[in-house]
């Protein structure tokens, strides 16, 4: 592969990179030093990259790889949730759906890795079944059950804690 090709490649992929990578480790600024990793592993890789099919998927395994080295090595940690919620206080509806919207994305991040990359995938960046099979690896119905795990988890989860907060109020 040529640099201009690389350049190109790597321009196409890089904000669906750091979305996901955003994803899993929760905050901006590991992921912008897990795409940078990325692009050096991939820089390296530079003359075996022809041979890889899928760009892509080559890069978004990459990513999912060193965010998963990542979680792993800070295993233990409290992770802070550095976005504010920004909302019309005059309108109550619009803070009721971006209440809900908050603690669905807090609930997907309590999620494990697996569900959390696919969900992710799948919901936030409408990626298909088939695309999200070849990127991660995973079986085209591997990838439906866990979705459908994970969706049923969060769909639980809010409506037990909507339910005690009508309960408690």
């Amino acid at each position: 592969m040529e640099l201009n090709e690389f350049k190109i490649k790597i321009s196409e992929v890089k904000n669906l990179l750091f979305r996901f990578a955003r994803r899993l480790l929760g905050n901006r600024e590991d992921a912008e030093d897990i795409i940078q990793e990325v692009f050096i592993k991939l820089w390296q890789r530079l003359e075996n990259l022809d041979e890889k099919r899928n760009f892509d998927a080559f890069a978004m395994t990459v990513t999912k790889n060193l965010c998963i080295d990542k979680l792993r090595a800070r295993r233990g940690k409290f992770i802070e949730l550095d976005e504010e919620i920004t909302f019309n206080q005059n309108n109550v509806k619009d803070f009721e759906i971006r209440d809900s919207v908050e603690q669905a994305m807090i609930l997907m991040d309590s999620l494990p890795v697996k569900q959390k990359m696919i969900m992710h995938l799948r919901d936030i960046e409408g990626l298909e079944y088939d695309e999200i099979s070849n990127m991660l690896g995973y079986e085209r119905n591997d990838i439906k059950v866990t979705l459908s795990r994970a969706r049923k988890r969060i769909r639980e989860q809010l409506t037990e804690l909507y339910n005690y907060e009508r309960i408690e109020n």
